[in-house]
């Protein structure tokens, strides 16, 4: 109430405005008290929380509004800065910042009924004790005005979250998949029998020509149960993602634009600026380098 006398005097006409004593009177606080409070600016704190606060939404606009509380917090103290998850919550809520947030779309991959023979070599076990040892695999959409759906196909490291390959079209077949399983075993470059490939039971992974590849490379195919999201839930969890932080937040007009921009996201951004809390607050790179892709030579 104090700070709004002289404010409320600006408002009024000059025949209606009051003395600032008489106010301090009918609010019944001290006059010397209002001039005391008036004079002496804020405080420290208030100080502070302010420098903060724009320090906060510098993080905020510079990871593109993807950071929630915990990451934007990671991330101060990456630059030094160590400061409680509930004073950045305020100062985050009291300027109106907001983590962009996922949308649900339609399914994209189809069981295949023939696969019952095929095998889950994962049992649920999302992280392996190293780089290099389990990709995750999975299919998502990408709607654009001119060409319709279009398909991202992604091929992620289980341990280190890195997306080690990937493809987009407007078709989702099984040749498309093998493209980048192909860029993914050109960058790993993994011994016979020690990198396991990890799906759906979507056919393009079913299929001869996806299983043939797999093990003329040496790789070991395996799948999750029929009609279980959570046997590929970490693939599933990187394409929401991408949806979240990236697809979700324009209108696409042709494939070209969708191949740029997820380029330029995947590449500079996830593998490279994204930390994660499960990496220990590591972006996927630096979590690499510090747990190098080792194979040890097949005998």
């Amino acid at each position: 109430m104090i700070a709004s006398i002289d404010e409320a005097n600006q408002a009024r006409p000059a025949t209606e405005r009051v003395s600032i004593r008489r106010a301090c009177a009918l609010l019944e606080v001290s006059a010397s008290g209002y001039y005391a409070w008036r004079d002496r600016g804020p405080a420290d704190r208030e100080v502070a929380d302010a420098e903060l606060a724009g320090i906060v939404k510098d993080v905020h606009e510079d990871k593109k509004r993807r950071y929630g509380i915990r990451r934007i917090r990671a991330e101060l103290a990456r630059r030094g800065r160590h400061h409680g998850e509930a004073r950045l919550r305020r100062l985050v809520r009291s300027q109106g910042l907001a983590c962009v947030h996922p949308a649900s779309g339609p399914k994209t991959t189809v069981p295949d009924g023939r696969s019952a023979d095929l095998i889950d070599f994962i049992g649920r076990v999302f992280a392996p004790a190293r780089p290099g040892e389990v990709l995750y695999t999975d299919i998502t959409y990408i709607a654009t005005a001119e060409q319709g759906w279009t398909y991202l196909v992604l091929f992620t490291d289980a341990c280190s979250r890195r997306i080690v390959s990937w493809e987009v079209d407007t078709v989702m077949d099984t040749p498309f998949v093998l493209r980048a399983l192909d860029k993914a075993l050109a960058d790993l470059a993994p011994e016979p029998g020690q990198l396991i490939v990890h799906s759906d039971r979507g056919g393009q992974y079913t299929s001869n020509a996806f299983r043939d590849r797999c093990f003329d490379a040496g790789v070991i195919p395996s799948v999750g149960r029929t009609g279980s999201c959570f046997d590929n839930a970490q693939a599933e969890s990187t394409n929401a993602t991408i949806k979240k932080e990236l697809i979700n937040l324009r209108t696409w007009k042709k494939l070209d634009e969708v191949r740029l921009a997820l380029f330029e996201y995947i590449q500079a951004d996830y593998n490279r600026d994204r930390i994660q809390q499960a990496l220990g607050f590591l972006t996927p790179e630096e979590f690499e380098q510090l747990h190098p892709v080792e194979f040890t030579p097949a005998a």
